[in-house]
């Protein structure tokens, strides 16, 4: 078993997934299509980054599946993958850092806030699913919250935010958490199984926040019996979870910024 980084680029003329709802249905796909092989990914403007281990005749397949998954989301021409096989430890340690800093070089959002990285599945700020990353059984050693200082972050782990932080946040911020969390398109306005989740996290997360159901309702654009229904459905504690870290990363943001003021 080897371990490979993959790049597909564009013509670099135009970015391949220009909004947060193009960048979330690529990180679905890609997901989807590389499991259980992917280690380690990241969604800049002009390529797509791809640790993956595996044989060398299966590496070449989940990096094809991932091409072809990817080309009709995009906004330019995917060409092919360059490969190559990383040697070594230290190789890999190297472009982990590498490849989880790459945001800093995004204007679009804070660079710790950028979907189109790994950074967020790492910290457990977004739930995508089984199998996870293979990255942290790769380097059980990478400590991935020191990490975040490569992206003008105070290192650490993440908490999770509480109810209360939950309520401060208001039902605005939990739908975006939701969304990015979730990989859900921004407005959750489509019936597709990641905006049905979303929605559900954020009715229930709103409801141990203490927000009135109506509110909750017009911010989701659901009649309060749908919001209620999504209460009463069985709980992702996953999904929640991601949520909640994605608001403490936010949060994180937020203080950092306000700091630095």
């Amino acid at each position: 078993m080897a371990t490979w980084q993959f790049i597909l680029s564009s013509d670099g003329r135009n970015a391949l997934f220009p909004s947060e709802a193009s960048r979330n249905a690529a990180v679905r796909a890609l997901v989807r299509t590389a499991a259980p092989h992917l280690a380690l990914f990241c969604i800049t403007d002009s390529s797509v980054h791809l640790v993956i281990q595996s044989n060398t005749a299966r590496a070449g397949h989940v990096a094809r599946a991932v091409l072809l998954g990817l080309r009709p989301l995009s906004q330019c021409p995917l060409e092919p993958a360059q490969r190559r096989r990383i040697t070594d430890h230290e190789h890999l340690t190297w472009l982990a850092q590498h490849l989880l800093a790459l945001p800093i070089q995004q204007r679009d959002c804070h660079p710790a806030l950028w979907s189109g990285s790994a950074m967020l599945d790492l910290l457990g700020a977004r739930s995508l699913g089984p199998p996870p990353l293979l990255l942290p059984r790769l380097l059980p050693s990478l400590d991935i919250g020191a990490n975040l200082a490569s992206l003008g972050l105070p290192p650490g782990p993440l908490e999770p935010v509480s109810d209360r932080q939950l309520m401060l946040a208001g039902p605005g911020r939990l739908i975006h958490g939701a969304s990015v969390a979730l990989a859900a398109h921004p407005q959750l306005g489509d019936r597709t199984s990641p905006v049905v989740a979303a929605r559900q996290a954020v009715a229930q997360l709103g409801q141990r926040a203490g927000l009135p159901t109506r509110t909750l309702a017009d911010a989701l654009s659901l009649t309060t019996h749908g919001v209620r229904r999504l209460q009463l459905s069985p709980a992702d504690p996953s999904a929640t979870a991601a949520v909640r870290r994605y608001l403490a990363l936010e949060d994180r943001v937020i203080q950092s910024a306000l700091a630095a003021s």
